[in-house]
């Protein structure tokens, strides 16, 4: 199976995890979004600095997450649009299965997407990095980010 083939399943088999647990809810957006990334930026500077980056590289890097957070950000209403839709369509009387299936396939579809920004997001830092900063970068973030026993 190849690789999108296995991401296309992944992203629907959370869908549906998402689905019968219940947790289709319409989330609101992060309050704490701003206060984690105060919280981190002085170890986004350090890691800045220990990159050696040129004044080039770090505008460059700036408009490249300026421009992936307002695409995240599109993404993250859209599907927070569709949970509000699928929660609706389950809340009702009588649930019409075609059209949560269908708003599920949406969900998984955006879901691809967002996996997919972050792939280029990543691919697009490589190429203002020099390979030698780009290993350093991932030396020092690796592990960042990740979910431990299901807790962030």
């Amino acid at each position: 199976m190849n690789a999108q083939a296995k991401l296309v399943r992944y992203s629907l088999a959370a869908m549906m995890v998402l689905v019968c647990t219940g947790l289709a809810a319409a989330q609101p957006s992060d309050p704490d979004s701003q206060k984690r990334e105060r919280k981190h930026r002085p170890q986004i500077e350090e890691v800045i600095k220990e990159l050696n980056l040129t004044p080039e590289q770090q505008q460059q890097i700036t408009q490249q997450r300026a421009k992936e957070k307002e695409q995240s950000e599109q993404l993250r209403q859209k599907i927070q649009d569709i949970r509000a839709q699928i929660t609706q369509e389950l809340d009702k009387p009588a649930t019409d299965k075609a059209k949560v299936k269908a708003l599920v396939t949406q969900m998984s579809g955006l879901i691809a997407q967002r996996v997919e920004q972050r792939i280029m997001g990543i691919v697009a830092l490589k190429e203002i990095l020099t390979p030698e900063q780009f290993k350093m970068l991932n030396e020092k973030t690796k592990g960042h980010g990740r979910r431990k026993g299901g807790q962030k």
